[in-house]
C-alpha cells in the first residue's frame, strides 16, 4: 500500500471521528496522515525494515496508528476503518471535497437526513396516497362528467 493511500485512510478516519465528537483523536490521524504523506520512503517498506517500532519513529505515529498501519500494510486495508464507514454510511471523501463542507457540516446533514428518513416515509407515503387518490378522483370525475354529457348528446340525437 503506498504512502498516498494510507494518509488518505488516515483522514478519512479522522473525519469520522471528528463527525463523532471526538476531541483529540483526530487531530492524532490528521498528524499522522500528514507525516506519512511527506515520508519520501514508503511505509511497507519501513515496516518491512524495522515493524511497528520503526513506524513509530515517524513523527505523530503513535502505537496505535502503528498498529493499523501495520494492518493495511500487510492486508490492504483496516478493519476499523470499515466499521467507521458502515457506522456512519456517508462517502466522507467525497462530501468534504465540497468547499465548506467540513466533518461537522456533514454529520449536521447526515443526522437530519436519517430522522427524517426514520420519520418521513411512513408520513410521506401517506400523503402521497391521499394525494394519489385526490388527483385519481378528480381525473375520474371529470372523464365521467365528459361522458355523461357525450351520452346524452348521443342517445339524444338517435331520439330525434
Amino acid at each position: 500500500m503506498k504512502n498516498f493511500e494510507i494518509a488518505k485512510i488516515l483522514y478519512n478516519i479522522a473525519a469520522y471521528l471528528e463527525m463523532g465528537d471526538e476531541q483529540f483523536k483526530p487531530r492524532a490521524y490528521e498528524k499522522a496522515a500528514r507525516s506519512i504523506e511527506a515520508l519520501t520512503e514508503d511505509a511497507s517498506e519501513i515496516y518491512k525494515r524495522g515493524g511497528i517500532k520503526a513506524l513509530m519513529e515517524i513523527p505523530g505515529v503513535g502505537e496505535r496508528i502503528a498498529e493499523k498501519i501495520e494492518e493495511m500494510v500487510l492486508t490492504g486495508k483496516l478493519e476499523y476503518y470499515e466499521k467507521l464507514k458502515k457506522k456512519i454510511p456517508v462517502d466522507i471523501e467525497k462530501l468534504t471535497s465540497i468547499e465548506g463542507m467540513g466533518p461537522k457540516r456533514v454529520k449536521t446533514l447526515y443526522k437530519k437526513l436519517k430522522g427524517e428518513k426514520r420519520a418521513g416515509y411512513s408520513k410521506g407515503y401517506r400523503i402521497f396516497q391521499a394525494k394519489q387518490r385526490e388527483v385519481y378522483s378528480r381525473i375520474c370525475t371529470a372523464y365521467f362528467t365528459r361522458y355523461r354529457r357525450t351520452i346524452k348528446k348521443f342517445v339524444g340525437s338517435e331520439k330525434s
